[in-house]
């Protein structure tokens, strides 16, 4: 703006805004959340995989001692049942937090950018009391001596595929330093041009695929085989669906769930 005083011409700078910022409080606590959870994801790989007692000693501190097929524990009197209830308990919080008015409940509370990290965060905790709670049957049913390689072809799957979407957004961190909430945008690249749900494929391998399959194994992979099929087929699809429509439905038409068709 030019303004006339006294025949001379004063120019006012314009006004600026200043840049709103994601509060510290909120920013350290996804990323806590975040460590948490990579933390909780490597334990439950040793876990599954049985590896405490082929880590170096300075590792495996870091990590819970339980293994899936770890040594009988005298002090479960039903195992089964203890394991199923545990794994209840984990499927219970995946359901409920996932779903749309739970999320909606969840951001009257705190800052929507922290939903993701806190849904992650609840997931490492019940993950752990799985880990350490578990009743090991290690009772052998059979062997797969080469099945180290599917296994491991698994977990690398199922964590690569979180890139090929948007890892950080998945596990709440890029939420952390967005202003704006993002809309759901259809993403078809890497793994997913093959499958439909390749984060779920390498879990399955992971969980079915392993040189020593034991009872307790077998409780466990059927277990979560029988979450993520249904899951999937009765909540996850249809909510993708409900978000975006007939690109989706396409895509579903196209392209297979969990594993490649010749």
């Amino acid at each position: 703006c030019i303004f006339k005083n006294g025949g001379s011409d004063m120019t006012r700078p314009p006004r600026i805004r200043p840049r709103r910022k994601m509060p510290l409080a909120v920013v350290a606590s996804g990323l806590c959340a975040y460590a948490v959870t990579t933390w909780a994801f490597v334990a439950y790989i040793s876990f599954v995989a049985n590896l405490p007692p082929l880590l170096p000693a300075r590792v495996a501190a870091l990590l819970p001692p339980s293994m899936l097929d770890g040594p009988i524990r005298e002090d479960v009197a039903w195992p089964v049942t203890n394991n199923l209830g545990l794994l209840s308990v984990f499927f219970a919080q995946h359901l409920l937090m996932a779903r749309g008015n739970f999320k909606k409940m969840l951001e009257t509370l705190v800052p929507w950018q922290l939903e993701r990290s806190l849904y992650c965060l609840a997931t490492s905790l019940t993950l752990i009391i799985l880990i350490t709670r578990w009743a090991p049957l290690p009772t052998v049913l059979f062997d797969l001596p080469f099945a180290w390689l599917p296994h491991l072809l698994g977990w690398t799957i199922a964590f690569a595929s979180s890139f090929m979407i948007d890892h950080f957004e998945l596990f709440g961190t890029r939420q952390l330093f967005m202003l704006e909430k993002p809309s759901l945008t259809f993403q078809s690249r890497g793994f997913y041009r093959l499958v439909r749900h390749p984060v779920m494929t390498g879990f399955l391998l992971a969980f079915w695929a392993f040189p020593t399959f034991s009872v307790g194994r077998l409780v466990f992979a059927v277990a979560n085989s029988a979450f993520i099929f249904l899951t999937v087929a009765y909540f996850e699809e249809p909510d993708l669906q409900t978000a975006l429509g007939d690109q989706y439905r396409d895509y579903q038409r196209s392209v297979p769930a969990y594993f490649p068709v010749p």
